[in-house]
């Protein structure tokens, strides 16, 4: 016994003094000698280790070596990496049982330069190496697709047993340049740690890491790395925090023939425009984009990625559903149904103003009432600036959205279903569901960005809808943005006060709308699109009132003779059963002949141009006091005194002035009509016809300079408003020869 102890001991004595020896036997220089041979035959790269080596062997196995630099292939300029210091230690009786523990990998101030030539080669493929004669050159690789794996792809490399103790990168940096496309980043100031006790324990990843001038830290755990390479589930953890995005990923992780992911992820960013800029995309100039979070489970492999009961928001607004991103393709192809909240597209449209105020609530039909002016209409121009649809070609969807509310510059929209669906360029929108203004709407939006002018086509059908607060918010059309249209809607039984208030910029007719038509044009600019219109609508109110002037009232105070009381204001309507009008529009003018207004005491007719590029109207209004008191029934079954109205100038707030000069042409026609008038005054005072003007007009000159506009102020008051409450023009008078017609009509 004692000599099997004595001869064990001396075995080890003279192990530990060959280990110790080792070193002084062996020359370090020889070592990475061999070293440097080995990697280069079988890289075929060139390995220059041009600073310090050292060795030791006792009580681990250690070499450090100094001004590392590792080549590019052949024929290709710079390096693959190059590094300060690296520093390697193992263990040695693991290696003795076929094992390998690190003691210590430490890389100071790495840097890698990966980079992929103008054949598509990246220059950290090996598949072109030195023991491979004659070998093909290494497989191109395609923007956005790994490498094939050299080993089929099944599951990585087998490794019995590994154990790392210190391993460290210190102020490390990567680089990567694409040839082709002159595409390049660089991440700095890499500092990470790698904690892997064994390949059954736990691998922990972290550090921090500079990128666009901003700092990211980040962090990764596998449960059980092993399982990467026997093709197993394994759990994994996933951080990552920067000032413009976090992430946080966790659940479980294949590796076979590819990967496979399934768990759940949570994303936030303080804004979504500022992220595009820092992530180098870019960022349209719109009033939204702002926060952004999402919370959903996860599924994800090399063909694309899956959100199920996913929960995000974006500025005011929620959402749920699911979404599939496809990135297996030659682009990548979103699929997905939502459910939101509220949407401001007007956020999301270049040059919207975010929460502009409007003139009424979808599904709401009521409003403030105003008189006519103009005021509320937006100003500004068209846009020159092309409108740039190139975006519509990078990816293709099929999107599936409901939206309890929806805005559109000042237009509220109720609860709403639409589909989406974005392939090659060419979008489609199906609106299935629209609540708009106590009515309903269909329709259907095409656009299509795959021309260098892009074409829009439309059809609408809009039921019950309130009109008024809808035309009030769009006077200015600055939400308009598309490069071509073609439109044929039809909107029917709209509630008109909201309606108008909200397309058009005023609120002063109430009532239930219809409006159909067509439209179409073509251009690369919003005023291209406007100078370029085609096409004819037909609008009809009905049930409804003109706000800021009484009719009715004003005959009543006819009859009494107070022609003080031929005045506007605010708290006035004049009620009507029917109100229409049809437009032919060619090359952004629209013209019409056939207004119309049909109500109690009151027939109205017009004609007119709207120049749509100018943003100017030029309309003559006749508008005629009658003695009927009932809402239907031609203008021509009846007789009345016509007073024109003039509507012309800048759509914002034309110039409303009275007609007489025009009414004064044909004398004979006021003095009949002033006729008719008597009689039905004479059936309803009981006078003959000649008393009942008189008592009605006391003073004809009075009378004329007030209808002018010449002493008596209307809605707003002041001596240039006249007696229907429009505005006359400074010094307006009354004709003499008007005033003569009237005496001689009155015998006076």
């Amino acid at each position: 016994m004692r000599i099997i102890l004595g001869s064990i001991f001396t075995i080890f004595t003279v192990v530990v003094v060959a280990v110790i020896a080792i070193p002084f036997l062996v020359s370090t220089d020889w070592i990475r000698d061999q070293v440097v041979a080995t990697v280069n035959d079988k890289t075929g790269r060139t390995l220059t280790i041009g600073g310090r080596t050292s060795l030791s062997v006792f009580p681990n196995l250690s070499l450090t070596v100094g001004q590392v630099v590792f080549s590019n292939p052949a024929g290709r300029d710079g390096n693959l990496v190059r590094m300060e210091e690296l520093d390697v230690g193992l263990k040695l009786l693991p290696l003795i049982s076929g094992g390998v523990e690190v003691d210590r990998l430490i890389l100071t101030r790495p840097v890698f330069n990966l980079s992929v030539d103008g054949d598509g080669r990246p220059n950290w493929s090996f598949a072109d190496t030195a023991t491979t004669p004659g070998g093909a050159a290494a497989t191109p690789v395609t923007s956005g697709q790994p490498a094939p794996a050299e080993n089929g792809g099944s599951t990585l490399p087998t490794i019995e047993a590994v154990q790392l103790g210190d391993v460290r990168i210190v102020d490390g940096t990567v680089t990567y340049r694409d040839l082709r496309s002159g595409a390049y980043q660089e991440i700095k100031s890499i500092n990470a740690t790698l904690e892997l006790p064994s390949l059954a324990d736990p691998m922990i990843l972290s550090g921090t890491l500079s990128w666009q001038s901003e700092q990211i830290s980040f962090s990764t755990e596998i449960a059980e790395p092993q399982a990467l390479t026997t093709g197993t589930p394994t759990a994994f953890a996933v951080e990552f925090d920067a000032p413009q995005l976090k992430m946080a990923l966790s659940g479980n992780l294949t590796v076979r023939d590819g990967f496979a992911l399934d768990g759940k992820v949570q994303t936030s960013t303080p804004s979504v425009k500022a992220m595009a800029r820092w992530l180098g995309v870019g960022a349209p100039d719109v009033a939204g984009l702002g926060p952004f979070s999402l919370a959903a489970g996860v599924k994800a492999d090399e063909t694309g990625i899956a959100l199920a009961n996913a929960a995000l928001t974006l500025d005011d607004m929620t959402a749920e559903g699911g979404l599939l991103v496809g990135i297996g393709g030659s682009k990548p192809v979103i699929r997905a149904t939502l459910a939101v909240s509220r949407i401001n597209i007007g956020d999301y449209i270049g040059g919207a103003k975010r929460g502009g105020q409007g003139g009424g609530q979808g599904g709401n039909s009521s409003g403030a009432s105003s008189p006519p002016s103009g005021a509320g209409a937006g100003a500004g121009d068209w846009s020159d600036e092309p409108i740039d649809m190139s975006a519509l070609g990078a990816i293709d969807a099929d999107l599936r959205i409901s939206a309890a509310a929806l805005r559109l510059g000042d237009i509220e929209i109720g609860r709403s279903a639409l589909a989406v669906t974005l392939k090659d360029a060419l979008l489609s929108i199906d609106l299935s569901e629209l609540q708009l203004y106590d009515g309903r709407a269909a329709g259907r939006l095409t656009i299509n960005g795959a021309s260098a002018t892009p074409a829009i086509a439309a059809a609408f059908n809009i039921d019950n809808v309130a009109a008024n607060p809808l035309l009030a918010a769009v006077a200015g059309f600055d939400w308009i943005a598309t490069p071509a249209i073609a439109a044929a809607f039809n909107i029917d039984n709209v509630a008109a006060n909201p309606l108008l208030a909200a397309v058009a910029g005023f609120d002063w007719i109430e009532g239930r709308a219809k409006i159909t038509g067509s439209l179409a044009s073509r251009g690369v600019s919003q005023r291209g699109l406007v100078a370029a219109l085609n096409g004819q609508t037909n609008l009809l109110f009905s049930d409804g009132a003109v706000r800021g002037v009484n009719v009715a009232q004003m005959a009543r105070n006819l009859q009494l003779g107070n022609i003080a009381g031929l005045t506007g204001g605010e708290a006035m309507k004049t009620d009507f059963s029917a109100f229409s009008a049809s437009f032919n529009i060619t090359r952004g003018i629209a013209q019409t002949n056939d207004i119309q207004l049909l109500g109690p005491l009151v027939r109205v007719t017009g004609a007119g141009v709207a120049d749509l590029p100018n943003r100017t109207v030029d309309f003559r209004i006749n508008p005629k006091i009658v003695a009927s008191i009932e809402g239907q029934g031609g203008v021509g079954e009846l007789a009345g005194l016509e007073v024109p109205i003039l509507v012309r100038g800048p759509w914002v707030k034309p110039s409303v002035t009275a007609d007489v000069e025009g009414l004064l042409r044909d004398p004979s026609r006021v003095i009949d009509a002033a006729k008719d008038i008597g009689k039905a005054l004479e059936r309803a005072l009981g006078d003959d016809p000649k008393k009942a003007l008189k008592k009605a007009i006391r003073n004809p000159g009075d009378f004329l300079k007030q209808l002018s506009g010449g002493g008596l102020g209307g809605a707003q008051g002041g001596a240039e408003t006249g007696a229907l409450g429009i505005d006359q023009g400074a010094g307006a008078q009354p004709s003499p020869i008007g005033e003569d017609i009237f005496r001689q009509l009155l015998g006076q």
